[in-house]
């Protein structure tokens, strides 16, 4: 329901902000500035992106 919040611990919050169509959802996070929140494809490409680069790095 929109508005309703779930708390992770004591410091992180996620938040439903919309439900489109019954099937989209928005969600707001608040979390400290030390904790990195990702969308799952962006998390994977980052550690893609690093593994390539340290592999690159050790074919040097």
């Amino acid at each position: 329901m929109v508005g309703h919040t779930v708390l992770i611990g004591e410091n992180i919050s996620v938040q439903v902000m919309g439900i489109q169509r019954r099937q989209i959802i928005s969600l707001g996070f608040n979390a400290p500035s030390e904790i990195p929140i990702w969308r799952e494809e962006i998390y994977n490409k980052i550690q893609k992106e690093l593994k390539e680069g340290c592999h690159a790095k050790s074919n040097s």
